[in-house]
């Protein structure tokens, strides 16, 4: 990421990492549980105000990679005014995450603008429906788009084993799999690979944090809203610095 986006002409900063905290990030933890983060949240604000210093509020933006700590992290963050200056930015880790909008203090979120990446889907299609329906039926909420690229997976992964049966032989396995990958296309479309092995082609969902019109004793209700969409042709697909730009 420092790499494609320095392309762009942007700078990356050296940023604040963490020893990841166990435990159950519910939003019904006392705050004074949080404490934890209030260092590394001081730190960051250091940081975030000699950027602002350097290159103005707007032309500054932080960029967190996390899982569900993002919760009591945004909670602590709101006790540094500064870090409510500069947009969020998270990644496919934070996208849809349903803690952080349960969370009733998410209006840190919404005040900075928390977008978040994640590998889209065509929702469209009357398989990926019937799949979608099971795994909501089984998990009791609406699954990340992760679950259905889990399902195309396994797919590939199964026609893989039974076209080379009991086969140890790694180079035969890779072969064929990549055949099978490259002609194959799931609920979630197109699966061939690149050289990288990364999926060559996709679509990005963007999703944010939004107040919702509705209130709940007086509390507001968060929620995640698709604010955009990138759009891959699977026959031209640009260089990475390029479908950044976009």
């Amino acid at each position: 990421m420092k790499k494609d986006f320095g392309k762009l002409g942007g700078i990356v900063l050296d940023g604040i990492g963490y020893a990841p905290r166990t435990g159950d990030f519910s939003t019904s933890l006392n705050r004074i549980n949080f404490i934890i983060w209030d260092q590394d949240l001081r730190s960051l604000s250091s940081k975030v105000t000699q950027a602002i210093d350097r290159f103005g509020a707007d032309k500054v933006g932080v960029y967190l990679v996390a899982f569900d700590e993002l919760v009591p992290i945004f909670i602590e963050a709101q006790e540094q005014p500064v870090l409510s200056m500069v947009k969020w930015y998270g990644s496919g880790t934070t996208a849809l995450n349903n803690r952080v909008v349960k969370n009733v203090e998410a209006i840190f979120e919404a005040k900075t603008d928390f977008i978040n990446p994640i590998f889209g889907v065509d929702n469209n299609s009357y398989k990926f429906k019937v799949v979608d329906d099971q795994i909501q039926e089984m998990i009791g909420r609406v699954p990340r788009s992760y679950a259905e690229v889990a399902y195309d997976a396994f797919w590939v992964a199964a026609l893989t084993e039974n076209v080379t049966a009991e086969t140890k032989d790694i180079n035969s396995l890779r072969k064929t799999f990549l055949q099978i990958a490259n002609s194959y296309t799931g609920i979630t479309g197109n699966t061939s690979l690149d050289e990288a092995g990364y999926r060559k082609y996709g679509d990005y969902d963007f999703w944010a944090v939004r107040a919702s019109d509705v209130t709940d004793n007086d509390h507001s209700i968060f929620e995640w809203k698709k604010i955009g969409v990138f759009k891959s042709d699977a026959n031209t697909i640009p260089p990475i610095s390029k479908k950044l730009h976009s």
